[in-house]
């Protein structure tokens, strides 16, 4: 009788093993297509922050260059995947590639607007 307790009790508890229960993750940035298509050439990084959040990677050796990655697990397995990298001159945004990234159309920064509205004294 113990015997067909004991092995009635070690099927129950090896049977909760067999069912591992595997969470949903998502890491990185989400950055939309509307998001992105605000962007212009010679956008501010202040701005460009504003728009689209913080960057997930910001690499100490190439501080010209923000990567917004995303992913997104379910199950255990790869769902979806994707990577914007946008590129700067000193302040200002220069380029934009990766997955569904628009054309950049060219803006004026907010500093080349300070500039044409203050005139020098001759």
């Amino acid at each position: 009788m113990l015997k067909k307790y004991t092995v009635f009790l070690l099927v129950i508890l090896f049977s909760g093993c067999a069912f591992v229960h595997k969470i949903d993750v998502q890491q990185g940035n989400v950055v939309e297509e509307q998001e992105l298509n605000q962007l212009s050439i010679g956008m501010p990084r202040e701005q460009v922050r504003f728009i689209l959040g913080t960057p997930l990677l910001q690499d100490v050796f190439h501080a010209n260059r923000w990567d917004y990655y995303y992913s997104m697990h379910q199950k255990g397995k790869l769902q979806k995947r994707s990577l914007v990298t946008l590129y700067f001159d000193g302040n200002n945004l220069i380029d934009l590639k990766g997955d569904g990234a628009p054309q950049l159309k060219e803006g004026k920064s907010s500093m080349d607007s300070k500039q044409n509205a203050i005139e020098p004294i001759l």
